[in-house]
């Protein structure tokens, strides 16, 4: 163990050993000067021996004998004493099972003190005697080959110390006083050098524990606030603390009972900066006695300020957020991908959308109203900014979508989770760098629910099935026809209403060079049976008293192939209603796009199946009413683009899925049965990249399947009533990446994949975004932000930007006006992370903002920006540098 010798033993170890030493009534024994051993002999006048020990030591042992954990054994001797002789040999303190404390002893002249040390470990403490042990003191005297202690005169000691120690009473409160934190230095209040390290200095040993943890949590807080001058004199602000960032230790001075916490700041402290010293509670002493809180304050000296920068010359990929970026940083400038989009909408979060349980979020399309418009709300803490008529004005307010098309920085579905689709608008995701798919994104078709009670015992008014939302861009699938109360009658034979409804017809861009052949891609609905409406014109072929008069089912929606037919296949055939044709297909691969873009030619949403139409089917001659009502088709599947700059990824347990919804089936024969409708056909799939892509999920664009209904007539013939309605056609799934991808690379497609869903990519986005991590100033303080410069090729023409007007070409990097649009976010560090921002991203570095915001009004330490290449301005676009400038 260590030992070690002090001239001067600045606390006076008597007072501080012999605080709570005795057990009951019991005091400390002192041996006298002469060593009398107790049994009349005395020593000679140059012997050497302990005359006090604040256990009460004495021949016969000690008087006590119950000690703390944390207890210093001090004994004082009548001469100086040796420090090399001084040791666990000399002095031992050991379990029956020769397990020593843990601690040192100190020898100051004629004095010895063993100090138990603390130990922790994790964020326990634990203390040199371990509790409950017994412990068996000793020191022998001096004799051929004894170790023993001896004076600095090589005196040995003459007289055995033996006492047996318990350790019962825990840990103690040595003083008996809360901790007392004192500012060692700086020793001035005021003008302060910059470079100060801060030392603080407590009244005893503290517990190390509550030290284990993160700058920002420790129990004593070093920060910094701002300065005003109060006529000649400067004063802290009131504003909250800045934390400083920096690095600490503790020393635990055994010797003189104290700890002192060293704190180095990170960089030098600003000038003219209020710097505190915050000692809280959760400071305590080995005992667990808390401080009192105390605060030290000081201000450093004035100093002007140096004008620095920092500059990003795109030599390398190191700052460069690639996951947000749709492009790369390298060989001296930013080079763009051709798609990724603007990134206005920052990072995709699932959970805007409506939690619907189980890990399943609606993001309806139409969610949210802004002056009687419909559309989704993006809010402002999300976003890049907000779109105006003038174009993109980067204010960081609420972003409303009203056409389905999202640009984001990152996309990411996590396993287990679902983002279900609805609207009237396909879903156009524009991601700049990321998207990364291990959920599922829903934009199925919705299914005709079964079992709907058609049948009306008397005459009244019944509406038929309720028509079946598409997917988002999907076409919703057609209503049954319904009943009126004097149907059948010549007044009211027949209507539009008493027909089954025609499916949606999917979403198209107005520009694609076939819009007006969706509208046919609709399943048919079928009409009223029979055709004239008329009770008159029913037929009760069955024992002449029941209606065997079959409806006609709806057909199914087409896509990529023709709609399936709505078939009437019963017997009798003179009382079958013909069949209903199923919508008509679209040559989306064979036929030229005429120089629209993939995103217009290829996002086509799924058509509606067709409903069915009232029918008279198994009514009694004599019922009080003879019509039942019809079911509806199925809805067709949604239309999903999904176009990322620079990573395309879906997880093997990723699922994307438009496929269209099935038709309503026929029920019973109590209740209806109600005619049968078709099925909604898939949507489309339309995934893009401009990078790196890896497909290992699963895309879903089948067809809804189509109702059915059979019924046997087993006393005529076998006849039946057999209705099969339409299934929808499957939808269309296109993959292009740079070089057109092989089809058994693309993951698992339903239909299977062929050489017909892949593609090169040939579209370009006009403007496209790149971000850069954080950049992290060594100041501790914020800086005078004073403004930026970025450097270009503008179509060879070289351009500085600036937001200074003095500075570079006058021109300013204008987000979505200017060919290089800049915005920067300010944040500080809290520990060694940066802070999530809190503010908008802004267009202004320096204070030329007219109160727009600049990184000033941030505070901010640490920043990070976006550059936004606009193609609408410029046909060649090539950024060099960008620097942020500031003072400090």
């Amino acid at each position: 163990m260590l030992v070690r010798s002090h001239l001067l033993f600045a606390l006076t170890l008597a007072s501080v050993a012999l605080v709570g030493c005795s057990s009951g009534s019991r005091t400390a024994s002192i041996i006298t000067p002469s060593c009398d051993d107790g049994s009349g002999t005395v020593a000679g006048a140059q012997a050497f021996c302990v005359i006090s020990c604040n256990l009460g030591c004495g021949t016969s042992g000690c008087t006590v004998t119950e000690i703390a954990q944390n207890q210093p054994i001090t004994f004082q001797f009548n001469r100086d004493v040796d420090p090399a002789s001084v040791n666990f040999t000399t002095i031992q303190i050991k379990t029956a099972t020769g397990e020593e404390p843990v601690g040192e002893f100190l020898v100051a002249g004629d004095r010895v003190t063993f100090v138990p040390t603390i130990q922790v470990v994790g964020n326990s403490s634990f203390f040199g005697f371990k509790n409950g042990a017994t412990y068996s003191l000793q020191m022998r005297q001096g004799g051929a080959g004894v170790p023993t202690v001896t004076s600095t005169s090589a005196q040995p000691l003459i007289r055995d110390i033996t006492c047996s120690l318990r350790v019962s009473r825990g840990i103690i409160d040595l003083d008996q006083q809360p901790p007392r934190a004192t500012l060692v230095t700086p020793t001035a209040i005021t003008n302060v050098p910059r470079g100060t390290q801060l030392v603080v200095e407590f009244s005893e040993v503290l517990d190390n524990a509550p030290f284990q943890t993160s700058l920002e949590n420790l129990p004593v807080q070093f920060g910094v606030r701002r300065t005003q001058l109060n006529g000649a004199n400067r004063e802290c602000v009131t504003t909250d603390p800045l934390p400083l960032r920096g690095a600490f230790r503790l020393e635990q001075d055994t010797a003189r009972q104290r700890t002192v916490m060293r704190f180095t700041p990170a960089s030098l402290l600003p000038a003219d900066a209020c710097v505190e010293v915050r000692v809280t509670t959760r400071v305590r002493d080995v005992a667990g006695t808390a401080a009192r809180a105390q605060l030290f304050q000081f201000i450093t000296e004035t100093a002007p300020g140096t004008p620095r920068q920092i500059t990003e010359a795109f030599s390398s990929q190191q700052r460069l957020d690639v996951e947000r970026s749709a492009g790369e940083w390298s060989g001296g400038r930013v080079s763009p991908v051709s798609i990724g989009g603007t990134g206005l909408h920052g990072d995709f979060d699932y959970k805007l959308g409506e939690d619907l349980g189980n890990d399943v979020y609606l993001w309806d399309l139409e969610r949210d109203v802004r002056n009687g418009v419909r559309g989704f709300l993006i809010p402002e803490q999300r976003t890049l900014g907000t779109r105006t008529v003038r174009g993109y004005t980067l204010s960081g307010q609420d972003e409303f979508v009203t056409n389905g098309e999202f640009h984001f920085a990152r996309f990411a579905v996590p396993e287990g989770v679902t983002v279900r689709f609805r609207g009237s608008s396909p879903v156009k995701l524009f991601i700049r760098g990321r998207c990364e798919i291990a959920g599922t994104l829903d934009l199925r078709g919705t299914s005709a629910t079964a079992g709907f009670a058609a049948k009306a015992a008397r005459p009244v008014d019944l509406a038929g099935q309720a028509t079946s939302p598409g997917g988002a861009g999907g076409g919703a699938g057609g209503a049954g026809g319904s009943l009126e109360a004097t149907m059948g009658t010549p007044q009211n034979p027949n209507k539009p209403a008493f027909d089954g409804k025609s499916g949606g017809s999917g979403y198209v861009d107005a520009t694609h060079a076939y819009a007006g052949e969706v509208v046919s891609m609709a399943g048919r609905g079928s009409s009223q049976w029979p055709r004239s409406g008329l009770n008159s014109d029913i037929q009760f072929t069955y024992l002449g008293v029941l209606s065997q008069m079959v409806p006609a089912p709806g057909g199914g929606g087409g896509h990529s192939a023709v709609g399936g037919l709505g078939e009437n296949l019963s017997i009798p055939a003179s009382v079958r209603q013909p069949d209903s044709p199923g919508g008509s297909a679209i040559d989306l691969v064979g036929r030229s796009p005429q120089g629209r873009s993939s995103l217009v030619h290829y996002l086509v949403g799924g058509a509606g199946g067709g409903g069915g139409g009232a029918h008279t089917f198994f009514r009694v001659l004599g019922d009080a009413f003879l019509w039942n009502a019809g079911g509806a088709g199925g809805g067709g599947g949604g239309a999903i683009a999904l176009r990322a700059g620079r990573e395309l990824l879906t997880a093997s347990t990723a699922v994307i899925d438009v496929s269209g919804g099935a038709g309503a089936t026929g029920g019973s024969l109590s209740t209806g049965p109600a005619t049968p409708g078709g099925g909604g056909s898939g949507g489309a799939v339309l995934m893009q990249v401009g990078g790196d892509y890896r497909f290992a999920g699963r895309v879903r664009a089948l067809g809804g399947t189509g109702g059915s209904f059979e019924f046997g007539f087993q006393n005529i013939g076998g006849d039946r009533a057999r209705q099969t309605a339409g299934n929808g056609s499957p939808g269309y799934i296109r993959v292009e990446a740079l070089a057109a991808p092989s089809p058994g690379n693309i993951g698992i497609l339903e239909p299977a994949a062929t050489a017909a869903n892949v593609g090169v990519l040939t579209d370009r986005d006009r403007v496209l975004g790149l971000q850069s991590l954080y950049y992290i100033l060594d100041d501790v303080f914020p800086p005078r932000w004073t403004g930026y410069e970025i450097v270009a090729e503008v179509d060879s023409q070289v351009i500085t930007y600036s937001d200074n007007p003095a500075l570079g070409s006058g021109v300013r990097a204008v987000p979505f006006e200017a060919a290089v649009g800049l915005v920067v976010q300010g944040t500080r560090m809290v520990g060694e992370e940066p802070l999530p921002p809190s503010t908008p991203w802004r267009q202004f570095v320096g204070p030329f903002d007219n109160g727009a915001g600049n990184l000033n009004v941030d505070d901010a330490t640490v920043f990070r920006f976006q550059l936004i290449l606009n193609y609408n301005r410029a046909t060649e676009i090539t950024v060099r540098r960008v620097t942020l400038l500031y003072e400090n």
